[in-house]
């Protein structure tokens, strides 16, 4: 999304979003409200989005841009996406409000073809919410999801995958 653009949130509000954008020569990040990033590496063929904040407007705004991200990608393009919520508490990665727009994002986005990565908190919890998260990803969607605790092992893994398609 560019600057100025407009952003409908799912409580009915309509707000005008102006992200500072911050190019380098390999990556673009768009910084908006409640400290969520937008970052695209690698010529714009992966998309990261760090969630800082489990706030319903943080989480609604993260699922915009990344259904808006998605929905928008070439159908001939390989969907390359990572989600960091590693910020989070542990606790707020299971809660109910964060599941249900999860999959309502997941469902929103099921015929893009690619590879989705989710960074969760290297805790505990976090080790237990990966695994109830793995129990739950729906495996009829054409994105293969896989569940990481450390963000660099989930890029990684994306970075494979993009030189495997590229061939």
């Amino acid at each position: 999304m560019g600057q100025g653009s407009q952003m409908t949130q799912t409580s009915d509000s309509t707000t005008s979003l102006q992200p500072t954008i911050i190019t380098t020569n390999d990556s673009v990040r768009e910084i908006y409200e409640y400290g969520v990033v937008h970052e695209w590496l690698y010529d714009r063929k992966i998309g990261v989005f760090t969630i800082p904040s489990a706030q319903r407007e943080a989480i609604d705004l993260w699922c915009q841009l990344a259904g808006e991200g998605a929905l928008s990608s070439s159908k001939d393009m390989l969907d390359l996406s990572l989600h960091d919520f590693s910020k989070l508490p542990s606790n707020a990665v299971l809660s109910p409000y964060i599941r249900g727009r999860s999959q309502k994002l997941a469902k929103s986005t099921a015929n893009n073809q690619g590879y989705v990565a989710v960074v969760l908190p290297n805790t505990l919890a976090g080790k237990v919410a990966q695994i109830f998260v793995k129990l739950t990803i729906d495996k009829t969607l054409k994105r293969e999801t896989r569940i990481f605790l450390d963000r660099k092992a989930a890029l990684s893994w994306l970075v494979e995958k993009l030189h495997s398609y590229e061939g």
